[in-house]
């Protein structure tokens, strides 16, 4: 059976001036633009979703759309990174220092758990859900893909190296810009809808 767990995280707002300034997404000049995307899906719809298990070439398009690379800034834009970070140099005789982008390591993630989840799958349904727990899973990974490529992190994660291994090391402790969820949440509450149909069973 499929998990779901939602992590709830507690955002303190400090005074600019006691805190290093989140990372800005103008730094490395990353060339951020706005679009119009509909999202694919092949639930209640004809249409085929490329990231859905459903399409026999699923792994080519989720893979082709992650970079599993390292890439270099400059010393003066380690100098802006957020919480006064400080990542590895680059790897040999170029000068820099190495990150990896963020986005990228986010789709890693995401897709790892993908192929993780359908080759260890459970047979057996959610109690309750009339929705096979496999195509519920399908379509919560492919929403998640594209939602994440829609978003686009340009953050970066620093790096050490380690020299025995002769590998970059990620380091996860990252400094966010992070949009207060517990605002959103008052908001959403002010929203809510009075009146509600009878009770259903929505598989989605």
């Amino acid at each position: 059976m499929a998990i779901y767990a939602v992590g709830l995280f507690n955002l303190y707002f400090m005074d600019a001036q006691n805190c290093s300034p989140c990372f800005s997404e103008k730094l490395l000049g990353a060339p951020i633009t706005w679009g119009e995307w509909t999202f694919s899906t092949n639930k209640n719809s004809d249409r085929i979703d490329p990231y859905s298990r459903h399409n026999p070439d699923v792994d080519i398009v989720w893979e082709g759309k992650i970079e599993n690379t390292i890439s270099v800034i400059s010393e003066a834009e380690m100098q802006n990174l957020p919480g006064g970070r400080r990542t590895a140099r680059a790897y040999g005789p170029q000068d820099g220092y190495a990150v990896m982008i963020e986005v990228f390591h986010q789709l890693h993630c995401l897709n790892h758990l993908r192929t993780s989840f359908f080759m260890d799958r459970d047979n057996g349904k959610p109690g309750g859900s009339t929705m096979d727990p496999e195509d519920h899973a399908d379509h919560c990974f492919s929403y998640l893909f594209q939602t994440l490529l829609c978003h686009a992190d340009v953050g970066v994660m620093t790096v050490t190296w380690h020299p025995e291994w002769d590998v970059f090391k990620p380091q996860f402790n990252i400094t966010k810009q992070c949009r207060n969820f517990d605002a959103i949440k008052d908001w959403a509450h002010t929203r809510k809808a009075r009146f509600f149909p009878p009770q259903r069973n929505f598989s989605s």
